[in-house]
């Protein structure tokens, strides 16, 4: 008789395992998506994770979630990624490479944070769910991880390359949506600035403060993207290159091979102040912005197990 009430005990009925491989069945269907899911699917997601958690299988959820994303990124979203620079070398020194690579870098990363958003969206779920039994997995950290150690080792041949014609361009079109923001002090270098930035094609007329409001934006979504794909030590790395460059293209530009240190200081101070300077406070601002965003989702699951106990303390 006890060997007959301990077997009924550890079976579960039919219904109980129809209920959990249907479960599984939408966490499948759910990872396989490879866009954001809409209401209606992130919902039955949620259903089906509290279903997965109640018979106490979350932690192999996990397990298997994080092995089918990584696989995922390997066969299918990084071979695509990569994908989009192909043909460089057909453009490559030309007069359009920089327009090529700025479509294609654009393009390129819109891709890959759109197949990470898939992703983080069922490991924010699986943290939610897992959170209210007071159990933190980590999932949304891992799998930021993941796709950062897949898609990024090694990278593109050309990639660097592509990459700084992108950020150069970038910086371009900042240097001119910036030109309104210019030093008060002098009106004349003002003028003298803004004519020499036309004739060289580093910056435009001046525009208004709305401008530079769009370019401030503009690059900080830039910079967004690239934190959000976890390839910013790469673009740091290529931008230095570039502002270097740019430094160096100035001043060569500004002295004419006259080397007055007076007049060094004070038109390329100017010409930083208005262009270098604001880029590095974007790219600064978008940094801190988006690790707050990471340590929130990892923080996520731990503080709402800390306000389930405080609410139980205090009832208690």
């Amino acid at each position: 008789r006890r060997l007959a009430l301990s077997s009924r005990m550890a079976c579960p009925s039919p219904a109980a395992v129809n209920k959990v491989a249907g479960a599984w069945a939408q966490l499948v269907a759910s990872t396989s998506s490879s866009c954001d899911l809409d209401a209606t699917a992130a919902k039955a997601l949620a259903a089906s994770l509290c279903v997965i958690e109640e018979n106490n299988l979350s932690e192999h959820a996990v397990t298997w979630f994080l092995d089918t994303a990584s696989a995922a990124l390997a066969s299918r979203i990084a071979p695509k990624f990569w994908a989009f620079f192909e043909g460089f070398e057909d453009v490559k020194g030309s007069k359009v490479a920089p327009a090529w690579a700025s479509l294609q870098v654009s393009t390129a990363l819109a891709y890959l944070s759109q197949a990470l958003d898939a992703q983080l969206q069922v490991a924010r779920a699986i943290e939610s769910s897992s959170a209210e039994s007071g159990k933190h997995y980590g999932v949304v950290e891992k799998c930021r991880a993941n796709l950062a150690a897949v898609v990024f080792r090694p990278v593109h041949l050309y990639f660097h390359e592509i990459l700084y014609l992108f950020l150069s361009k970038e910086f371009a079109n900042f240097a001119r949506r910036t030109a309104a923001e210019v030093c008060q002090s002098d009106d004349d270098e003002q003028d003298d600035d803004d004519s020499d930035d036309r004739e060289s094609g580093d910056s435009m007329k001046l525009e208004d403060n709305e401008g530079f409001e769009v370019g401030a934006n503009k690059f900080r979504q830039v910079c967004l993207s690239i934190n959000h794909v976890g390839a910013l030590s790469i673009a740091e790395e290529v931008l230095t290159e570039v502002l270097y460059d740019k430094i160096a293209q100035r001043i060569k530009k500004r002295c004419a091979e006259r080397w007055d240190a007076r007049v060094l200081n004070k038109e390329v101070e100017c010409w930083a102040r208005r262009s270098v300077w604001p880029l590095l406070r974007q790219l600064r601002s978008s940094v801190s912005a988006s690790t707050q965003d990471s340590s929130q989702d990892e923080t996520m699951g731990g503080e709402e197990g800390d306000d389930e106990e405080q609410e139980q303390e205090e009832a208690g």
